[in-house]
């Protein structure tokens, strides 16, 4: 029997846990046994949801070179948290070991993952692969750019890119793939689909600044301002963030946000 492990990289349920978990569930039909490492949090809890063989951990190391989120001014200290938390994920992959001794394959949900590879590659295996879900930052940070190629090049088989704009940004194109997050649900329907004269959008997902929530609701507001017959629905919910980020990030609570706007 085949062994996997997947290694998810945020504590927080999102499309990135949701499209992964759905390759999960496909794949058990497979002679594939499946474990996942998940920091604790919303998750861990959907990925026990479809899974027995899920690792909770308290954190994992990342290393943040996207277009949104990466170092620089006071981010720089995040550093810190990344390398204490690797010496703790070290110690734990170390002891999961023993309990799981042979994986045929390791993948990294999110790019960011791969600072990690050395680690997996010695106790594990040397067929590791990653998806690349955001768009890495190529016009700064020239020697970080140089490592993730370094890294790339050394322990990453096959990268995944979720479209075409985060293909434009990979460090090694000629083994990245475009694999689409969708779903092909075909379901007919007999009951005629009734239309409302209001155009009405939607956005479903986490209320943080890098989803375009708060950019959204400004451009609505003037759309409401204007009164014209065009409508939002709004689903998701606020993220708890850290005591650092909740210092240093400009926008803090998405509540205050939306009653000040």
């Amino acid at each position: 029997m085949k062994k996997i492990i997947i290694v998810h990289n945020h504590k927080d349920f999102s499309g990135a846990a949701r499209s992964i978990g759905e390759v999960v569930k496909k794949i058990k039909s497979y002679d594939i046994d499946t474990y996942i490492i998940s920091p604790k949090g919303s998750a861990s809890e959907f990925f026990k949801s479809i899974s027995d063989n899920v690792v909770e951990v308290y954190g994992i190391p990342r290393f943040n070179h996207f277009e949104i989120g990466n170092y620089k001014n006071f981010r720089w200290l995040l550093i810190l948290r990344e390398l204490i938390i690797f010496i703790y994920f070290f110690f734990k992959l170390f002891f999961l070991k023993i309990k799981i001794k042979d994986i045929d394959l390791v993948h990294f949900n999110e790019f960011e993952l791969i600072i990690n590879a050395p680690i997996f590659s010695f106790l594990y295996t040397k067929k590791i692969t990653s998806h690349l879900r955001s768009r890495l930052e190529l016009k700064k940070g020239y020697y970080r750019i140089k490592f993730l190629k370094y890294l790339s090049l050394k322990y990453i088989k096959k990268i995944i890119a979720i479209d075409n704009d985060c293909f434009e940004t990979s460090v090694d194109k000629n083994k990245t793939t475009i694999i689409y997050n969708s779903l092909n649900l075909i379901k007919e329907s007999k009951t005629p689909i009734k239309t409302n004269k209001i155009l009405t959008f939607g956005f479903i997902g986490n209320f943080l600044n890098r989803k375009g929530i708060y950019d959204l609701l400004l451009v609505f507001k003037k759309i409401y301002e204007a009164n014209l017959e065009i409508d939002l629905i709004v689903a998701g919910e606020p993220i708890k963030r850290n005591i650092l980020y909740n210092i240093f990030n400009k926008k803090k609570k998405f509540s205050k946000f939306y009653f000040k706007k």
